[in-house]
């Protein structure tokens, strides 16, 4: 969930310069895909709902009917990875999976996660993960299906570790922030990469230094997400007033905004092929979000959601 960063939409669309709301062909190629999102349900009592739904925003549904918290941070094929605190208390959250109809659920770690995106390699076998050692602190590890320890990626007390990504060339790229520091505006958390092999760290991130619109609870450098079929990272940063998604080179070099300023953009994911973005959207009114899907060939990006105050955070899955 990560409420710190405190994103959102608006109450009417026609701000949206670009945005289409024609219907999709029925023959589509993401017909046999469903998309998640999280929506905050019940936010007075802390109660995140997970929601899937069609390509074209029809069919949604509440896949987890709980009331604790629940967030999707990966999919892979047709399973559905996300955490909860329906086992180990409030904001403990432990790790599950499940399909895109709620169902097959699994339990993973029995012990806490980060609030934290993650990622998967091997073929699902193995996953990095950001563990969570207590006082606000969290460091990367390699689990498998089951929860073992594989490897422990990071160890030190100066910086906590989150959002970790397995990188096609074998690395792990993640956000870090200074937790055991005081938060004001001079705090920069930024993206690095880290070798398996060497466990050697390298910035690849640089925020501006003459850009003082970020405040210390909003993202600099957000989580990493792959563009497939490039050798890029996407990721959120809000520069000159507006959140936008950058693209930057897995080895670092300069960053390019891909998406309009008149609009905030934040958590976003790709689809396997790389040809559609699906994310949130919300304007500087902080009134409401909402989930978009966005077409790289015909440049149209249709809204799906508006029902909820809070929908974050999509992702693409399987159908079961």
């Amino acid at each position: 969930m990560n409420t710190f960063i405190k994103p959102v939409v608006f109450i009417g669309f026609a701000f949206l310069c670009g945005v289409s709301c024609n219907q999709m062909k029925t023959s589509h190629p993401l017909e046999n895909y469903r998309i998640i999102y999280n929506v905050g349900y019940d936010v007075e009592n802390d109660n995140y709902e997970i929601f899937s739904m069609n390509y074209d925003g029809t069919d949604k549904q509440n896949i987890t009917n709980s009331k604790s918290i629940e967030w999707a941070y990966l999919t892979y094929k047709d399973r559905i990875f996300f955490l909860s605190d329906r086992d180990l208390g409030h904001r403990k959250f432990s790790l599950y999976e499940m399909n895109a109809n709620g169902e097959d659920l699994k339990r993973i770690t029995d012990y806490p996660l980060h609030d934290s995106w993650m990622g998967i390699r091997n073929e699902g076998k193995e996953l990095v993960v950001a563990v969570d050692l207590g006082n606000g602190k969290s460091q990367l590890r390699i689990i498998d299906r089951q929860g073992n320890l594989i490897e422990n990626i990071t160890n030190d007390t100066l910086h906590t570790y989150n959002s970790p990504l397995f990188s096609p060339d074998g690395s792990i790229v993640f956000y870090r922030s200074f937790e055991g520091l005081k938060k004001d505006s001079s705090t920069v958390d930024e993206l690095y990469s880290i070798e398996l092999s060497t466990k050697k760290v390298k910035q690849l991130t640089y925020y501006p230094s003459n850009d003082t619109t970020a405040q210390w609870y909003e993202y600099k450098a957000g989580p990493p997400m792959w563009v497939p079929n490039s050798d890029q990272i996407s990721y959120i940063s809000k520069q000159n007033g507006r959140y936008g998604i950058f693209v930057l080179s897995s080895n670092g070099g300069e960053p390019k905004r891909i998406t309009p300023n008149h609009v905030n953009y934040g958590w976003h994911s790709w689809s396997e092929d790389g040809r559609w973005r699906i994310g949130e959207l919300w304007d500087e009114k902080e009134l409401d979000w909402a989930v978009y899907i966005k077409d790289s060939v015909s440049g149209s990006l249709d809204l799906l959601t508006h029902e909820y105050k809070y929908e974050q955070a999509p992702l693409f899955v399987l159908k079961p």
